[in-house]
């Protein structure tokens, strides 16, 4: 069956539009409208519509449901403002992307992963987390950026952690081994996606399964 996009639906409205203004007009009749016709009975007056009771009970039923949706929304308010999904201890998310000869590596982690404060933003020196990161599996690349940077909104905490390598060959370089999970006893599982320019690979990794390959 073909698919109806909203550029189809459009369509059909305008044409619906114009069909219907192409139908003839239906001529008025030659004969003139009949008088009303008056009549001596008296009308009864209409009683007023007793005013409508409405009882304490169902007030304060309306006020417990509006309550109840104020209390979803903000905890919905407070997933979005932790980035959207759940901010879970022990997993995080990895992205890799090959593009030339650059590859580029970016990790993001609850605070809690590296054994930090859910509250901290000073990391202090930041060395020791980029460089137990991730390393390239095969070639001869060489690291030219470092970004590691904290953010809190005051009750959870997360580290991005970006990295990038310019390699002789990076077509040769087969994929990228986090190295976190030995260095850090906080994380369990990452959700990793490997990007080139032919495809792309996902792949969910632990202790056990520390690779990312590239497709």
């Amino acid at each position: 069956m073909p698919r109806i996009t909203p550029l189809h639906t459009g369509l059909i409205s305008v044409a619906a539009v114009l069909l219907a203004a192409c139908q003839p007009a239906t001529e008025a009749p030659d004969t003139p409208p009949a008088p009303p016709v008056v009549t001596d009975e008296a009308i009864a007056p209409v009683a007023p519509a007793a005013p409508e009771t409405v009882s304490a009970s169902h007030d304060a039923h309306q006020d417990e449901d509006d309550h109840a949706d104020h209390d979803d929304d903000s905890y919905a308010d407070h997933d979005d403002h932790a980035g959207g999904e759940a901010h879970v201890h022990g997993h995080a998310e990895l992205a890799v992307v090959r593009e030339g000869n650059t590859i580029s590596i970016s990790l993001e982690s609850p605070l809690a992963n590296y054994g930090l404060s859910e509250t901290e933003t000073d990391l202090g020196d930041t060395a020791r987390y980029a460089d137990q990161t991730a390393e390239l599996i095969g070639g001869d690349c060489l690291r030219t950026e470092r970004s590691v940077s904290a953010r809190s909104d005051g009750q959870h905490g997360k580290m991005v952690i970006d990295l990038t390598f310019a390699c002789d060959d990076a077509s040769i370089i087969s994929g990228v081994k986090v190295l976190a999970f030995d260095a850090f006893s906080g994380f369990d599982e990452i959700d990793a996606v490997a990007l080139t320019d032919s495809g792309q690979n996902a792949d969910s990794l632990s202790a056990a399964n520390p690779v990312i390959q590239f497709p």
